[in-house]
C-alpha cells in the first residue's frame, strides 16, 4: 500500500509539473495546451486519489470523490483531443467525446447511478461505492483511449521519422499509464488493490519526453 501511495503522489507531481512545463515551453501550441489539459485531468484525478488514502472521514472522503470522478471523466477525451492535435487530423468523433464527458460529470455530480457515496476497505482507505451507470463510464473510458492508441499506432507504422519516435513514446505511456491505472476499476467492482497504479509515474513522462522529441 506504500508504494500506492508513494506512486499516486509521484503521478500528481509530474502530471502538474510536465504539464505546466509543456504550456510554458509554447503556450501557442495547440499540442501543448491539449497534453496540458490531459495532465491536468491526470493531476486532478490522483491528488484526490492520494488524498483519500489519509481521509479517516466518511464525509471528508465524500467531498474528494468530486475531483477523483471528474479527473477520471476528462481524462480519455483530453487525451484523445491531444492525439487529434499530435496528428493533425479532424474527428466528429471529438465532439461526440466532449458530449458524453459533459453528460457523465452532470450525472455523476447531481445523481447517484454511476457512485452513491464511499466504501472503506482496510488497508486501501476509501472508495466509490459504484452504481450500475459507472460501466457506461467504463465503456466511455475505454472506447476514447483504445481510439486514441489506434490512430497513433497507425501513425508510428506509416512514418519512420521523428512523428514515429513520438508515437513510439505515446503508445508506449498509453499501455503503462492507461493499464496500470485501470486496475482502480478492479479496485472498485472487486475489492482488489490497483497493484498496477505503481506504473501509472511513467505516462506523462513518456508522453512529455515524446512531445519534445521534436520542438513544435
Amino acid at each position: 500500500m506504500l508504494l500506492i501511495k508513494i506512486a499516486t503522489g509521484l503521478t500528481f507531481i509530474f502530471s502538474l509539473s510536465l504539464g505546466v512545463f509543456t504550456l510554458v515551453r509554447n503556450p501557442r501550441s495547440k499540442i501543448n495546451l491539449t497534453w496540458f489539459l490531459a495532465c491536468m485531468a491526470v493531476a486532478l484525478w490522483s491528488g484526490a486519489y492520494f488524498i483519500l488514502k489519509f481521509i479517516t472521514d466518511e464525509e471528508t472522503a465524500k467531498i474528494f470523490l468530486y475531483p477523483l470522478y471528474i479527473g477520471t471523466i476528462l481524462m480519455p477525451i483530453f487525451f484523445f483531443h491531444f492525439s487529434v492535435k499530435f496528428l493533425l487530423k479532424n474527428s466528429i468523433t471529438l465532439y461526440f467525446g466532449y458530449l458524453i464527458a459533459l453528460i457523465l460529470v452532470i450525472l455523476f455530480s447531481l445523481t447517484k447511478v454511476i457512485v452513491d457515496g464511499v466504501e472503506y476497505i482496510d488497508f486501501y482507505g476509501f472508495h466509490g461505492n459504484i452504481q450500475p451507470a459507472v460501466y457506461v463510464m467504463y465503456l466511455y473510458y475505454f472506447s476514447f483511449f483504445i481510439y486514441a492508441f489506434i490512430l497513433l499506432y497507425q501513425e508510428y507504422k506509416r512514418n519512420n521519422g521523428i512523428k514515429s519516435e513520438q508515437a513510439k513514446y505515446m503508445l508506449l505511456a498509453l499501455v503503462i499509464g492507461v493499464g496500470g491505472g485501470a486496475t482502480n476499476f478492479i479496485t472498485d467492482v472487486f475489492g482488489s488493490l490497483p497493484y498496477g497504479q505503481i506504473l501509472v509515474p511513467l505516462y506523462p513522462i513518456f508522453i512529455t519526453y515524446g512531445i519534445f522529441i521534436k520542438k513544435y
